[in-house]
């Protein structure tokens, strides 16, 4: 009896601890940071470094490429090489994880600083009914996919310190869940 009495408790915890899904009225904001934490929960698991966030990669990549590719209702990695070679993202990386991280950062000869940049996206139709549910199950069908595997399993710690990452999510008008994910590995001496 106090077998069944506990584990009734830990699944009433369970329920009102998660986050609801509600489609209708679908939080972006619930979800992107259930991601981040799910992710980081995942990798910690499998005793694979976690990852830090970063503002950067968020504002230039996750959000508008999640964006634009929901809004096309179609599905393909929008196109970030310009905007990785071409801009001072790299500086602004580094100016970011100088301060939420430390360590000191290779810069190639050029003086942009080496870092390496991968992106995993998802999409869906399938409902769930919490966030982490949804979170848990964009997870499992990277691992079960070779190159998102790769990324998603792969060590973005160097000289003791964490890579970044940042995601974002939105609900279509075709009824797709769209999420967006990115990493940076950044190179430290």
């Amino acid at each position: 009896m106090k077998y069944i009495l506990s584990l009734l408790s830990s699944l009433l915890v369970f329920i009102c601890l998660s986050q609801q899904l509600d489609y209708t009225h679908f939080n972006s904001k619930d979800m992107d940071k259930t991601m981040l934490k799910e992710f980081n929960e995942y990798r910690s698991s499998l005793n694979l470094d976690t990852l830090a966030y970063s503002d950067e990669l968020f504002t230039t990549f996750s959000k508008p490429n999640c964006v634009e590719v929901t809004k096309s209702l179609s599905f393909y990695h929008p196109d970030i090489r310009n905007t990785w070679f071409n801009t001072d993202l790299k500086f602004r990386i580094a100016k970011e994880s100088s301060v939420k991280i430390g360590g000191k950062i290779i810069s190639h000869s050029d003086g942009t600083y080496w870092m390496d940049t991968y992106e995993n996206a998802f999409r869906t139709t399938r409902r769930f009914n919490t966030y982490e549910e949804l979170a848990e199950y964009a997870i499992y069908t990277w691992s079960i996919s070779d190159g998102h595997r790769e990324v998603q399993m792969m060590s973005y710690m160097t000289m003791g310190l964490p890579g970044m990452f940042s995601c974002h999510s939105e609900l279509g008008t075709n009824g797709y869940v769209y999420i967006y994910i990115n990493f940076v590995k950044i190179h430290r001496m």
